[in-house]
């Protein structure tokens, strides 16, 4: 299957916190990525996206039994198969080169490894998570915000064909950009309580 990376730049540069909460806040899956790092080069973009993309994939991993479950539009499908295999072609297959981009970030998997990963490049099992393995996002998606240039950046994955749902996506993400809302108010709650804090879980627990 051929897939296709669209993209479109946008004059309009909206407050990234603003677009987030309205466009993505309520959403089971969604991501906003900024470097750590504030330095002059490093901590120039961010993204921002979600799992509703008729492309997108939810992918979560068990390493006891390399099992892979993924959720694609509503369908659950299981494989037995290590997840960095399973990344690598995935990615293998959905490879574009955009040109004219100032970020090398054009679609693809975010989340995240966990530390029990580390038994697939030589390590051994020790303790087991209760959350998956390994949880990858495949963001067909993505907002892009250039904060040196101050302009925004759409980009959009579809299969070959689909030209006119990433056009149609574009326009209406550039609407909304256009006409977002202020961001609701902080109801802070005060307390002139004394506060008392405690160890939720015992050392070796956490150690654990």
């Amino acid at each position: 299957m051929i897939f296709n990376i669209h993209s479109r730049k946008l004059t309009v540069y909206p407050d990234s916190e603003r677009v987030f909460v309205h466009l993505f806040g309520s959403q089971p899956t969604a991501f906003w990525l900024d470097s750590s790092r504030v330095e002059p080069g490093l901590s120039r973009f961010s993204f921002m996206g979600d799992g509703t993309g008729p492309n997108s994939l939810l992918v979560q991993y068990s390493i006891t039994d390399q099992k892979l479950t993924i959720n694609c539009s509503g369908k659950t499908t299981h494989r037995r198969e290590s997840i960095f295999s399973y990344l690598h072609r995935e990615l293998e297959r959905r490879y574009n080169c955009l040109e004219g981009l100032s970020f090398d970030f054009n679609c693809g998997f975010v989340g995240y490894f966990g530390y029990e990963i580390k038994a697939e490049c030589g390590g051994n099992i020790v303790h087991q998570s209760p959350f998956p393995d390994a949880m990858f996002l495949l963001a067909d998606r993505i907002i892009a915000f250039d904060h040196q240039e101050q302009v925004t950046y759409l980009l959009c994955l579809t299969k070959k064909g689909e030209n006119s749902h990433a056009n149609a996506w574009f326009e209406g993400i550039e609407k909304q950009l256009c006409n977002l809302p202020p961001l609701p108010p902080i109801e802070l709650d005060y307390t002139h309580r004394k506060v008392s804090f405690r160890l939720s879980r015992s050392y070796q627990r956490y150690l654990e």
